[in-house]
């Protein structure tokens, strides 16, 4: 990663260039004395090898509401309904999900959001207690499609994201909806 070339002045006294190079780093620096220059090459490659490990990856930083908004960001204005599907599946995931990264969001977890949204009670027609009923198992296949299709999106744009709610729509809620159909 780095080296000392030692260098004849015009004086004929030797200077020590420190030459760093790595991903992203290209550094150099001159000095007088040879122990300068190894204790700086020490410490700067130290330093560079410490924040790499404090570096995180953008896949462990991003909120699936974040995933969300950068697929509505590119639906067009003419697909309103498109759009109110991706902010009503958002909101609803929101509301069963815990508040964690995508990345710490496990396949238990988007299971137990399918058990739980399969629970609760939406209103259909009007905003009354005799308006209350069960989402079908196509509205929650619709809220799993549309989170879908916003991880696809996001790896599409060059995120490394697993697509789970992908792998909970074909082994959970699909067979419960065949089940139903027989």
């Amino acid at each position: 990663m780095g080296t000392i070339t030692p260098r004849k002045l015009k004086n004929n006294k030797i200077s020590y260039r420190v030459q760093i190079r790595s991903k992203g780093c290209e550094e150099e620096k001159t000095f007088l004395c040879e122990e300068d220059a190894k204790i700086y090459l020490f410490y700067k490659e130290k330093l560079e090898n410490l924040t790499k490990n404090f570096d995180i990856p953008l896949k462990k930083r991003i909120y699936l509401e974040e995933i969300f908004e950068m697929k509505i960001s590119t639906c067009s204005g003419n697909s309103s309904k498109g759009i109110g599907d991706f902010k009503i599946s958002l909101e609803r995931f929101l509301s069963v999900l815990p508040n964690k990264y995508y990345d710490e969001l496990t396949y238990d977890d988007w299971l137990g959001s399918a058990k739980k949204l399969m629970e609760i009670d939406v209103f259909r027609g009007g905003k009354n207690q005799n308006c209350k009923r069960k989402p079908s198992k196509l509205t929650i296949r619709r809220y799993f499609a549309c989170a879908s299709s916003c991880v696809s999106y996001a790896q599409s744009q060059g995120l490394e994201l697993e697509n789970v709610p992908m792998k909970v729509l074909t082994t959970f809620i699909n067979p419960i909806i065949k089940n139903d159909e027989i």
